[in-house]
């Protein structure tokens, strides 16, 4: 049965990420609303891949918390320096295609998959440390979603104050 669980698990990380590779690298034109459809993606595939083997002691929990923390950082970083304009309608805004977040999230899941694979459940730490691969990845892209909507209310902000609050 474990087995089963991390082929649906494996199965689902590269149909969720196939579609993320491939909005990533297109320009594109996004709903401000929609800026959470990604982030809530990989938070379900990261408590998934968690849950089917969860952290069994305190270091573990640290290590995917500390994997957390980096993403969020790169995260952050990357939606800072993001180009968004406001879109052509009220309520989105474009955004130009960025590989290196898809190199990211790429690198995230293949060095998962390989530690996974490498060190298998030697120990509970060897499990933490490639889940904290993958929820680095979760992390990074969740904030630089948060960036990018940000980005948005202060760009139609400016507009906003140069047209008179319309």
């Amino acid at each position: 049965m474990h087995g089963q669980a991390q082929l649906y698990t494996g199965l689902a990380t590269l149909v969720v990420l196939a579609l993320i590779v491939r909005r990533t690298l297109s320009t594109q034109t996004v709903r401000v609303w929609a800026l959470i459809v990604t982030p809530l993606l990989l938070l379900i595939l990261a408590c998934l891949a968690v849950a089917a083997t969860p952290p069994a002691s305190p270091l573990g929990v640290f290590v995917i918390g500390a994997g957390a923390i980096a993403g969020a950082a790169l995260g952050y970083a990357r939606g800072v320096h993001s180009k968004v304009t406001l879109g052509p309608r009220p309520g989105t805004l474009v955004v130009q295609g960025n590989a290196v977040l898809v190199a990211i999230l790429i690198a995230a899941v293949v060095v998962r998959f390989i530690v996974r694979a490498s060190v298998g459940s030697r120990g509970p730490l060897s499990l933490a440390l490639s889940d904290a691969f993958l929820v680095f990845g979760t992390g990074s892209v969740a904030v630089a979603r948060g960036m990018l909507f940000f980005a948005w209310r202060r760009l139609a902000g400016t507009v906003r104050a140069t047209t008179g609050g319309s």
